[in-house]
This record gives structure tokens, C-alpha cells and sequence, in this order.
């Protein structure tokens, strides 16, 4: 599915605190969307993830499908029910997400398999959730590095082969 190099590439992931009764920290990464401006012609927009390695699979919030007008691309292989999310019934589909190469390689894409909410959930984030099911189905390596013990300092990477 990707059109990945031949050596395992490095995306960076930095931290993302989340300010609840505990300090809590996501990982946050630039990320590239291939958009369509017609129906012949497309380009890529940025709008970062949270990488939400508890959520199954990823999940596209309406408002930013509707402003970035996602290429979302039909998923015939899925055979099971169609899970909800929050309690929003979902459309499933793959959109095409491009990652950042640490030490200025090109851009990697990737076909992310996606839950597309109905409607929007009244607590998301208004960011896309990168869910575990990507690093399965790329069979990536998650690093992160908490050893600071400050949410602000923690970094981390995806090493995808």
C-alpha cells in the first residue's frame, strides 16, 4: 500500500500535553493530505495527527474532511460491520496521507485506512487521530521518549520499513 523506499524511514512525533485531572501526553505530527481541487486535479494540504495508538483505527473528523476535500477512496476489502465511533455512525474509506522523512528526504505516502464520523463528536480535537491500526498494517515501529518527565519535552518516532 505504500510507496515507500527501500530502507525504513523516520517520522519525528512531537508531544502534545493535555491539561485533565492527570498531566497526559499525545504525540502530535505533521502529516500532508492528498486533496482534490477537481475532479481531475489534485494536491496535498498539511493538517497534523494525534497519534491515538487506543483508537482502532484512525478517524477523519467532517470539518476537516469538508476543508481540506479529502480524496476519500472506497475500502471493498472491508467485509465486517462498519464500527462507530463515539457513538456517530461512521463511512470507512482510505485517504492518502503523506509523511514527513527525517533528514530532508521526500515526503513518504501512505493509504490510511479511515473512520469518517457522520457528524462531529461535541469532545474531538480538532486534529486527525492516527489509531493503532496503521502501525500493524505498516508494520511500525513506535519510539517515545518520556525520560524527561516533562510533557513538553517528550518526543518520539515511527520507524516504518
Amino acid at each position: 500500500m505504500s510507496s515507500g523506499p527501500a530502507s525504513p524511514t523516520v517520522t519525528l512525533l512531537y508531544s502534545y500535553p493535555l491539561s485533565l485531572v492527570l498531566q497526559a501526553c499525545r504525540y502530535l505530527c505533521e502529516a500532508w493530505w492528498t486533496c482534490r481541487s477537481t475532479a481531475r486535479h489534485r494536491w496535498r494540504d498539511r493538517s497534523d495527527f494525534l497519534l491515538a495508538k487506543e483508537q482502532p483505527l484512525s478517524v477523519i473528523q467532517p470539518q476537516i474532511r469538508h476543508d481540506l476535500d479529502l480524496e476519500v477512496r472506497p475500502e471493498p476489502r472491508w467485509t465486517g460491520a462498519i464500527p462507530h465511533w463515539q457513538g456517530i455512525p461512521c463511512r470507512l474509506g482510505r485517504v492518502e496521507m503523506w509523511l514527513p522523512v527525517r533528514g530532508n528526504q521526500p515526503l513518504r505516502s501512505f493509504l490510511l485506512l479511515v473512520l469518517l464520523p457522520r457528524r462531529t463528536a461535541a469532545h474531538a480535537l480538532p486534529y486527525v487521530y492516527l489509531g493503532a491500526q496503521f502501525l500493524v498494517e505498516f508494520r511500525t515501529q513506535l519510539t517515545l521518549d518520556c525520560s524527561s518527565g516533562r510533557p513538553h519535552a517528550m518526543t518520539g518516532q515511527l520507524v516504518i520499513p
